[in-house]
């Protein structure tokens, strides 16, 4: 059987054969990455792994189907055909897989409910009819719609507490006004102001807004000039080379470089309060099943409040069984602790991939709601070291959409809530994050109720902020490497691209301590043919201990020039004579030397023994 697949144009690009027994094999050199096959009509279409699977969907529900190939394949083609798609019907692996692929594609999905069977299986042992009566995508609660416009309205208003109205530049200032208050920045002739340092303007804008302000001209007091321009030209305006932000520093520092800065950070003042905290550690409470987790929690927010200059060495990644425990109110009221400070909705995707970084301007923390960037997107090594640089560098320059760059002490912090284990971008030597799961089912609809009444007392957030500042933290580790728990266990494997997840199989149970480059490739291909080590197959080996023999070295193994890889025992290995190396790669087909590479590993026993 030949199976087409074809790119987003429609082009055909590859084949598929499926030989009589099973086998699959795709041309050499043909691409397959977001590539698919669509048959059985118009419409909305079922997103599946195999083609086999498919017909039995399509033969069950009589909609139209697309074949993705592999799990590997199923997100890059829900995001090519975002809104085509009814959502996945997912292989049920043991491994789980496929229920990852199907989670990562942000698409509703449904898998057998029998372990190790796709759709095709259940089919074959259950019939048509109980496929049909199976694939049942799981229905949305009636208040659904409703607590998601509840959701996104409190985002939008989280953004706008952090930016003000009531902090407007008055249009009327006196030039005493303007001597007090405002700062000429020589960086691109701009205007800052002690009073609210998070408003820049170039000059001609600040002209603009005081254009109203005149002072009488000392030459001829009968004719008027803009106060703006006086207060240029005066000698003693303030005056400072560059604006920065520096969490805890003075209203007039010095930026990473070392030159003179407007701070663009103020002191958040508290006031004494004996409003009830209780439904905020109530809360945290819930979401924090953990008692050693929670009480590191509450350190990390108290450590930005008390000392919001030190940044800590990890953020926080919480991920939740269930949606609709309140996360949303938890973003909301550390929005409001630290209004103005915040970056509530920040797009990790879009940051990740744009060049402009100004939503992170001037920020103590920064919430991420409902991302999954893990599990084996084409830039995830590139995402990974990226966000790992966001997170933890001393300084970095603001490249605002709109605006000059400028430089700031980084004291960010990040709290990502997400219902995906593969939520973010993570290496297996990861000392970023800490990681915790809430299996809880939400609370009662009249907890949320009164949860969400407290947002508006103000006197309510004051007294969080003024517990946080008076919580103890002096057992607060903030360098602490966060610990390898379960649920970081779990989020590592999530996160791991299929690549990865095929490298760690391979130097896990490949029968000898050495394979050759090709064989590497094949396994890492799925079998394909004149496959070759891509640089996401080298850093996928070299992450998973695996090491190139000589750099790259040509050895003879079986009277064929190769490149070797040392899959276990590096130091037995990595200064053996080329012949040894031969001899251990050659001993992978002892008892079959016409075997594929995929042979011999699916001939390997569990224990990493010779070939069946």
């Amino acid at each position: 059987m030949l199976i087409p697949l074809n790119n987003a144009g429609g082009e055909l690009v590859s084949l598929q054969r499926i030989t009589y027994d099973g086998a699959k094999f795709y041309l050499a050199g043909g691409e397959k990455r977001g590539c698919f096959y669509r048959f059985g009509g118009d419409g909305p279409a079922w997103l599946v792994e195999g083609y086999a699977t498919g017909a039995s969907v399509q033969e069950a529900t009589g909609r139209p189907v697309v074949v993705a190939f592999d799990a590997g394949g199923l997100k890059p083609v829900a995001e090519l055909l975002r809104g085509q798609l009814i959502g996945v019907a997912a292989d049920n692996d043991e491994s789980g897989t496929g229920q990852r692929a199907a989670e990562a594609t942000g698409l509703p999905w449904i898998m057998p409910p029998t372990i190790g069977q796709d759709w095709n299986d259940y089919a074959a042992q259950h019939g048509v009819d109980a496929v049909r009566a199976a694939l049942v995508l799981p229905a949305e609660s009636a208040n659904a719609g409703r607590d998601e416009a509840r959701r996104r309205q409190q985002k939008e208003q989280n953004a706008r507490l952090q930016d003000d109205a009531q902090y407007v530049t008055p249009p009327r200032m006196s030039l005493t006004d303007m001597l007090d208050d405002c700062v000429w920045i020589t960086a691109g002739s701009q205007v800052g102001r002690v009073s609210r340092p998070q408003a820049v303007l170039t000059f001609n804008e600040f002209c603009d807004l005081t254009a109203s302000c005149v002072s009488a001209r000392e030459d001829n007091p009968m004719r008027s000039i803009p106060t703006a321009v006086v207060w240029k030209r005066h000698k003693g305006r303030k005056t400072v080379e560059t604006r920065t932000f520096h969490a805890g520093a003075a209203e007039f520092c010095c930026d990473p470089d070392g030159g003179t800065a407007l701070n663009a950070w103020r002191p958040i003042e508290r006031r004494p309060s004996l409003a009830d905290v209780t439904p905020f550690l109530d809360h945290v409470t819930y979401l924090f099943e953990d008692v050693t987790e929670r009480e590191v929690f509450l350190d990390w927010l108290a450590h930005i409040e008390q000392k919001p200059g030190v940044l800590p060495h990890y953020g926080w990644l919480h991920i939740a069984k269930n949606t609709g425990t309140g996360r949303n109110w938890m973003a909301s009221v550390l929005s409001r602790v630290w209004r103005g400070y915040v970056a509530p909705n920040v797009d990790l995707p879009a940051l990740l991939e744009s060049q402009f970084n100004g939503t992170l301007a001037g920020r103590v923390l920064a919430m991420v709601d409902e991302v999954q960037e893990g599990g084996g997107g084409d830039n995830q090594f590139r995402h990974a070291n990226r966000l790992n640089a966001i997170i933890n560098a001393e300084e970095r320059a603001i490249n605002p959409k709109f605006g000059r760059q400028f430089k700031e002490h980084n004291s960010c912090r990040w709290l990502v809530f997400s219902n995906y284990e593969n939520a973010l971008p993570m290496k297996d030597t990861d000392r970023r994050w800490r990681v915790v799961r809430h299996n809880a089912a939400p609370r009662s609809p009249e907890t949320y109720a009164k949860l969400y009444a407290l947002l508006d007392d103000v006197e309510f957030i004051n007294a969080i902020g003024a517990w946080l500042r008076e919580r103890d933290i002096r057992a607060f580790n903030p360098g602490e490497r966060p610990p390898m728990n379960e649920a970081k266990r779990a989020a590592l494997a999530a996160s791991r691209s299929m690549i990865q997840q095929s490298t760690g199989e391979l130097v896990g149970r490949w029968p000898v301590d050495i394979i050759t480059g090709a064989d590497a490739a094949e396994v890492l291909c799925d079998g394909a043919d004149n496959a070759s080590i891509t640089p996401a197959m080298r850093r996928a080996l070299n992450e998973a201990g695996a090491l190139q023999y000589g750099g790259g070295r040509v050895v003879k193994v079986r009277h064929k020039a190769s490149k070797c890889w040392i899959l276990r025992n590096v130091e037995r290995w990595q200064h053996a004579a080329p012949v040894e190396i031969a001899a251990e790669a050659v001993r992978a087909r002892e008892f079959n030397q016409s075997a594929t590479a995929l042979e011999v590993l699916a001939g390997a026993d569990d224990d990493g023994g010779s070939p069946l």
